[in-house]
């Protein structure tokens, strides 16, 4: 898959329909719909995938030459 087929099913998640904008906060389904898809990316290309205890997911491929790293962190939650 190229990356701009993958960019094209990102894109609407999260998106503000009045600003165009992206909010995917923390702890919303914004949030958890883009963590499902990061996840599905992973494993589809055979990634290990993990998430450690602040939530970071990881994808990692390892072989004797090569390592490679995705990393997606959680933005902070809007204050109220």
């Amino acid at each position: 898959m190229s990356f701009h087929r993958m960019w094209t099913e990102l894109l609407p998640v999260g998106r503000s329909s009045a600003s165009g904008g992206y909010r995917r906060f923390a702890w919303t389904a914004a949030d958890a719909e883009c963590r499902a898809w990061f996840r599905e990316q992973a494993e589809a290309r055979g990634l290990a995938y993990e998430a450690d205890r602040n939530e970071c997911m990881l994808g990692s491929a390892c072989s004797r030459s090569l390592t490679g790293w995705v990393v997606m962190r959680r933005a902070k939650s809007p204050r109220h």
